[in-house]
């Protein structure tokens, strides 16, 4: 299982807390906490570092600037929107660093389990934009690079082949919608190609959403690929008396009971026939 983290500041506190109350609850159900391997994926750093620095070298330049909370914050969370799909106009070095690091979470994970393990994904926020992209490069990979062995996808495991579950929340694919024509833009090929039949008929996407969170959407709507796909948008409600109703929402899925619960179910149905 990997668990993808969106933007802000480093770590994964909540990733944490999500888990252990997780494990508990699945241990009540007669599930042990060692059927099941995981990793955080840390995608952030290479961004993180490029922020710091320049935070470093304008408190160091003395510039008379106002505001220095606040512009740390934009600068370690709105800009990741920027400096990860900076492109080539940029002379971007971002989305590639940002994939190496994914690949080593998942070569990690890899090194403790078979390389036919189903996979499961749990990804927030802008996590949930970075690992669809690492899946669609994977699978568009041998179309666009013909003989060349790619990188950062060794094994079916590695590629993604085996993915069963994935669950994206406070989804922000549509916020980099378009950038493309919107038409032409499809989802990943799920389930994974590796899985067998038996695995596949069990696969899910949900995709899980507040509405009132402005940074997550459902993604059926974008357009007919994405409706016809098997993916689901499910709509719940995160937060508490003070978030629930606002853009607060979108820091609040991991530490929802309500949803820890669905995702906990979902996989202990998982367990129960695999």
């Amino acid at each position: 299982m990997l668990l993808i983290r969106g933007s802000g500041s480093p770590g994964f506190e909540s990733q944490e807390e999500f888990l252990d109350n997780f494990f508990k609850q699945l241990e009540r159900k007669g599930m042990p906490r060692k059927a099941i391997e995981y990793e955080f994926l840390d995608w952030y750093s290479p961004l993180e570092s490029q922020q710091l620095e320049l935070l470093e070298r304008l408190e160091k330049s003395q510039t008379p600037v106002k505001g220095i909370s606040l512009r740390k914050f934009l600068l370690t969370n709105i800009s990741d929107l920027i400096n990860y799909r900076g492109g080539s106009v940029f002379n971007s070095i971002s989305y590639h660093e940002v994939h190496k690091a994914v690949h080593k979470n998942i070569k990690s994970l890899q090194a403790r389990v078979s390389e036919d393990t189903p996979l499961v994904i749990i990804a927030s926020s802008m996590g949930t934009e970075i690992i669809n992209n690492h899946i669609w490069d994977r699978q568009r990979w041998p179309e666009k690079h013909q003989n060349e062995p790619d990188p950062f996808g060794e094994t079916p495991f590695e590629r993604l082949e085996t993915l069963i579950g994935f669950f994206t929340l406070g989804n922000n694919i549509p916020i980099f919608a378009s950038t493309y024509k919107i038409d032409d833009l499809q989802p990943i090929d799920f389930p994974g190609k590796a899985l067998t039949n038996q695995h596949k008929a069990r696969s899910f996407w949900e995709n899980i959403y507040d509405k009132n969170d402005p940074m997550g959407y459902p993604i059926k709507f974008i357009n007919m690929h994405y409706k016809l796909s098997s993916l689901k948008d499910m709509e719940i409600n995160v937060g508490g008396l003070l978030t629930f109703w606002n853009l607060g929402s979108h820091l609040k899925y991991w530490s929802s009971n309500r949803l820890r619960k669905h995702i906990t179910n979902r996989i202990y149905e998982l367990w129960e026939v695999l």
